[in-house]
């Protein structure tokens, strides 16, 4: 027998009853249910390049992510778009009232720039973020040639007052570099500006940091990372266009990557992030310091953090000095490196030939030329890594820095002061300041100041 199904017609009466107790039933429970489970407290994790209110307001924005329940089935993780060097977002619920976000940022060891841009790249040499210059800094490229124009005339002047104060000393005996020197002082002193020209010396040839800024900036988005941990790095391709995101940056060598990847490490771990890390014609290394004062050349890819600990060490020593730190011939008996000072026109050059730009065909540094007492080349136009340097008692061109961590003492800088050459013979090596340079005064260098014929490295025990 068939079973008949009798169809129930509610009232209109009936269908409000109906309506209201399921209204009271519901309602209570969704009021219950985002009440117990709202969000009041966000911490975020994994964050280098963002404040964490960024983060917030960047993954805080949706209604879901107002509930730890509902966040946790809909918002768990959450891609990243139009916010640099971040690749994605992960949610975490902590308790009824607490989420923890994970940020996934994009490992970065490097980048190069491309006309107005820079490129970003990991350790395999892909390209993972583009961001466009500032423009202080475009500006601040167009002005380069002018720059090194500058820094040449300087040096011209410079070597021109070293070559007729050794002329003058030559037929007197008497130093008109010291004499002018006395002279400024005296008028310094009595006009009450001494003080400010210090300060104007100090930052002469030194580049301005680009302040940062929207202007000029077309592909500048709401969220802007602090870059800073990252060195620009050159000469690794002689690609010049045509790189885009998620390309591979062509590599002229192979293995190139890896050795900007253990530079990365090492220079983080002694906490000496280079401004710049260039890579010449022959694949040797140099790190630039100091707004390209200071160039460490640290040649092949071989004892790389015995030589990145030894720039450690004698580094803070330079701050007032313009020159290269040689470390291209490092061994691990060596205790004393050569320092050899030279213009900043000179090392501006040397990072512009390095990217292939072409400022004009008489490039030599005018200091190059300068010629010593004794006849002899000024070391400041000698190759890199020469062991020979000619020291003048007034201006001190290729000085030996004794490296502390390997000899166990401080480097001396005083007049009085003696260290052991590890030599074990029981002699001293006397280190003298002068002029602000320090120069070794040991085996195989007079001890009056005069000029040597050679500079000996010492081997520590």
């Amino acid at each position: 027998m068939k079973k008949r199904f009798r169809r129930i017609e509610l009232t209109k009466e009936g269908k409000m009853i109906t309506a209201g107790a399921v209204a009271a039933i519901v309602l209570p429970a969704l009021l219950a249910f985002f009440f117990l489970f709202r969000v009041d407290k966000v911490y975020v994790v994994g964050n280098t390049r963002y404040t964490d209110e960024e983060v917030k307001e960047y993954v805080m924005t949706t209604p879901l992510t107002s509930n730890t329940v509902l966040a946790m089935l809909f918002e768990r993780h959450k891609n990243a778009e139009n916010i640099p060097f971040v690749d994605s977002f992960d949610l975490e619920r902590v308790n009824a009232h607490t989420i923890r976000i994970h940020v996934n940022e994009k490992k970065i060891v490097g980048y190069i720039t491309q006309g107005t841009e820079r490129l970003y790249f990991n350790k395999d040499g892909l390209v993972v973020e583009v961001t466009a210059m500032e423009q202080d800094e475009i500006d601040s490229m167009d002005q380069e040639e002018e720059e090194l124009n500058q820094l040449k005339e300087q040096a011209s002047q410079e070597a021109a007052a070293k070559e007729a104060d050794a002329a003058l000393e030559a037929l007197t005996g008497e130093s008109a570099d010291t004499t002018d020197r006395a002279d400024t002082e005296d008028a310094q002193k009595e006009d009450g500006t001494e003080s400010d020209t210090q300060q104007a010396d100090s930052t002469e040839g030194q580049v301005l940091q680009a302040v940062e800024s929207d202007t000029g900036n077309e592909n500048a988005t709401k969220f802007k990372a602090a870059v800073t941990d990252v060195p620009r790095v050159i000469g690794i391709t002689d690609k010049e266009k045509g790189i885009a995101l998620g390309d591979t940056i062509p590599a002229i060598a192979d293995g190139i990557y890896n050795t900007i990847l253990g530079i990365t490490r090492m220079v983080e771990k002694y906490e000496i992030l280079p401004e710049m890390v260039c890579f010449d014609e022959n694949q040797e290394i140099i790190l630039v310091y100091n707004n390209g004062n200071i160039h460490c050349n640290l040649g092949k890819d071989t004892l790389l953090e015995e030589k990145i600990t030894r720039v450690a060490a004698i580094l803070p020593k330079l701050s007032d000095f313009t020159g290269i730190l040689h470390l291209e011939d490092y061994e691990t008996d060596i205790t004393n490196i050569i320092f050899s000072k030279e213009t900043l026109y000179t090392l501006k050059m040397e990072i512009a030939q390095i990217e292939g730009r072409d400022f004009g065909e008489d490039t030599e540094d005018p200091a190059a030329d300068t010629q010593t007492e004794d006849g002899s080349q000024d070391p400041a136009g000698e190759g890199e890594g020469s062991a020979d340097s000619a020291t003048d008692e007034s201006d001190t061109q290729g000085d030996t820095v004794t490296d502390p961590d390997a000899s166990g003492e401080d480097t001396k800088t005083q007049d009085d002061s003696t260290q052991d050459n590890g030599s074990g013979d029981g002699s001293d090596n006397s280190t003298t300041e002068e002029d602000g340079g320090m120069t070794d005064t040991g085996a195989g260098t007079e001890q009056n100041g005069t000029d040597t014929s050679e500079t000996q490295k010492t081997a520590g025990e």
